[in-house]
């Protein structure tokens, strides 16, 4: 830029607010997901009764480990991390909740299917929406964050699962409300 316009001056350092911009971006991005599955959770319970505890577990399995990924692909990507990463950080839990369904001669894609077709179209608008409210959020958090953003202003919803699935291990881990819920659903067993 320089070499084109000598009148510019370019500082020799990072700027205070491309250091700051660079450092808070990650927990932005954490922050937008964790709303975005907070917001999910709480429609969930307008639709089934996410109370008892296999429908809130094949629920959510459903949706992250089926659904996510098959409305990343609609939007022009493959998640390659997130799947795994939601079975990493519900190892426990998942082999329980499988074991409990295999006492009932079930699978977990047996569970799916087996619920009724409004739900599922629920789960899969409301990942789209959560996506949609994900990527809002992080729009959001990219204008408030200045230029140093690589994004600019405008986050597709490629991008967004892009980075929700490069960020999957880290959104999990911190996703302390859905470990909980997850928990406690299995303890009913």
């Amino acid at each position: 830029n320089s070499a084109q316009n000598p009148t510019i001056s370019l500082p020799r350092c990072a700027t205070i607010g491309g250091t700051v911009a660079v450092l808070l971006m990650p927990v932005l991005f954490l922050a937008s997901f964790a709303h975005g599955y907070v917001n999910a959770y709480t429609r969930y319970k307008n639709i089934i009764n996410i109370n008892e505890p296999q429908n809130f577990l094949t629920a959510v399995t459903f949706k992250h480990l089926s659904v996510y990924p098959f409305v990343c692909e609609k939007q022009g990507y493959i998640m390659k991390n997130y799947q795994q990463a939601f079975l990493r950080a519900y190892a426990d839990e998942i082999e329980i909740y499988e074991n409990h369904l295999h006492d009932q001669g079930m699978t977990m894609t047996e569970a799916w299917q087996k619920q009724p077709q409004n739900v599922i179209d629920f789960i899969i608008a409301l990942t789209f929406q959560e996506l949609e409210d994900i990527r809002g959020s992080m729009e959001e958090e990219t204008a408030k964050a200045g230029k140093e953003v690589s994004f600019g202003k405008t986050i597709s919803a490629k991008q967004a699962c892009i980075v929700l699935d490069k960020s999957a291990d880290a959104v999990f881990d911190q996703n302390k409300k859905l470990k909980t819920a997850f928990r406690e659903k299995i303890k009913s067993f």
